[in-house]
């Protein structure tokens, strides 16, 4: 499926983000998505990936949670 998605110039698939924005939207919520990148659309990974890998994948979802978190905060104290 990838490689086909490949030949049509699709360099990335997210099937959450129009859920949370029509969500939002409807409950007229603000809303902020952060993706990060965490597969190949054309190639598989590794069945086993390596603990360096691995490693860098949870620091890279921590830095995105992080921030989020903060870019919440931030907008909650300038509402206020």
């Amino acid at each position: 499926m990838g490689k086909k998605w490949s030949l049509n110039n699709v360099i990335a698939v997210d099937c959450e983000t129009s859920v949370i924005y029509v969500l939002a939207s409807l409950l007229k919520l603000p809303v902020i998505n952060i993706l990060t990148v965490s597969d190949h659309v054309v190639r598989e990974e590794p069945k086993n990936m390596n603990e360096q890998t691995k490693d860098r994948i949870r620091k890279t979802f921590d830095l995105a949670l992080k921030a989020a978190y903060e870019t919440i905060f931030e907008f909650e104290k300038r509402v206020k």
